[in-house]
């Protein structure tokens, strides 16, 4: 590999110095030979020294720079060091590599079989429930159309950031800002399973981004005239079916995800036993019950082991007919919320109670509330449904 030099027969040249570059080849396959001709031995020989020396540093690639690319690295340092960055061309190299997908894992296509594959790991592995995976396909689907994404080099970080600022079909009013955190969140999703399981992609690039905040006017908390017209409604339609799960959300603070697994312990103190949900067990609780949510589930009991019917699209959409109101997500644990703190006056025992933290509660939950509005909230007795029924009863 080091440079040698050899006396040369030729009318105008005498001496060649010779040296292999492991990486370049010929057309034949072997090691490609550098040689250069002198007449003069002692230009020979300086050369050869010259070669030698600086080949443990640079290397034998490094000695045959060509035009092209002495310019070439160059350009790429004074762009370097124009902003301030003092790496090697080769940490720059390397840190692109490890940031993109390969040619091979970039050509692939963003399309059904990679979605499903996505949803059965899901599915499968993570044991989402079907409502979740629903989700996520519906999310994931509409933003590879939105983006107009056809394979894996298609996503970048400006794609991802898009969400957050996207309109819907009126241009000038933008997508609420739950719907767009949901959005992100569902995406976030996909793309760590293609960074993580699939390792199709070397980094996340949506890894730090903030989600759009929604505004706190929109934490909806219900009055007492309000919460009664909800139970009522919930009283006279189908015999009670839904007034154990309102009760869970209202008097319970229960996550609507968590309403399947959950079950009511009327024995000893009442309580109400909250497991399950999105955050898969990590905010399993009990929360005790007072003498108005006792007194609903002796009027319309739940089932005899505790558990109850989840209040469903349907079910909401038919009280929302019975109330004459329009439901709004979480407003019930909102309010739970918001009336716990009123009475309680410990934010530790809330939160435990809603089963979240204290900087969770007061960031997207609390609303203030005086201690009278919250005790009238959550002190809503079953008089009035016991009448709407009992009316119902005899005009039958």
């Amino acid at each position: 590999m080091f440079a040698s030099l050899i006396p040369v027969k030729h009318p105008r040249i005498n001496f060649a110095v010779i040296y292999t570059d492991p990486v370049r080849k010929e057309k034949s396959g072997r090691k490609k030979r550098i040689v250069k001709h002198f007449v003069h031995r002692s230009d020979a020989e300086a050369y050869q020294k010259e070669i030698n020396k600086n080949m443990p540093v640079a290397g034998v690639a490094g000695l045959a720079l060509d035009a092209p690319a002495r310019a070439d690295f160059f350009a790429a340092r004074q762009i370097l060091d124009a902003a301030g960055f003092s790496q090697s061309l080769v940490d720059v190299a390397r840190d692109f590599v490890a940031r993109h997908p390969s040619r091979k894992d970039a050509s692939l296509a963003l399309d059904e079989a990679l979605l499903e594959e996505f949803l059965a790991h899901k599915r499968d592995v993570e044991k989402a429930k079907e409502r979740t995976v629903g989700n996520l396909k519906t999310r994931v689907n509409a933003w590879i159309k939105f983006a107009g994404l056809s394979t894996i080099s298609d996503i970048t970080h400006e794609a991802c950031l898009a969400l957050r600022v996207r309109k819907g079909l009126c241009p000038d009013k933008p997508v609420s800002a739950t719907t767009r955190k949901n959005d992100m969140n569902a995406v976030s999703s996909f793309l760590t399973w293609l960074v993580d399981e699939k390792k199709v992609m070397k980094e996340h690039p949506m890894r730090g981004t903030k989600r759009p905040r929604a505004d706190d006017a929109k934490r909806v908390v219900w009055t007492a005239a309000q919460a009664r017209a909800w139970m009522d409604a919930a009283a006279v339609y189908r015999e009670g079916r839904f007034v154990p799960a309102l009760v869970s959300l209202l008097m319970g603070g229960l996550r609507p995800s968590e309403q399947t697994e959950s079950r009511f312990v009327l024995t000893g103190k009442p309580a109400l036993r909250a497991e399950g949900g999105k955050l898969r067990g990590r905010a399993n609780r009990t929360v005790p019950l007072g003498k108005a949510a006792v007194a609903w589930l002796k009027a319309c009991p739940p089932r005899e082991d505790g558990t109850f019917p989840e209040l469903s699209v349907k079910g909401r959409a038919a009280l929302e007919r019975l109330s004459g109101l329009t439901w709004v997500p979480d407003a019930p644990r909102h309010t739970f919320i918001s009336a716990r703190m009123a009475i309680v006056q410990h934010e530790g025992q809330v939160a435990r109670e809603a089963g979240t933290s204290v900087e969770i509660v007061f960031k997207h939950y609390h609303r203030v509330l005086t201690r009278a509005q919250a005790v009238a909230v959550l002190g809503i007795l079953p008089e009035a449904a016991k009448k709407m029924r009992d009316a119902k009863a005899l005009a039958a």
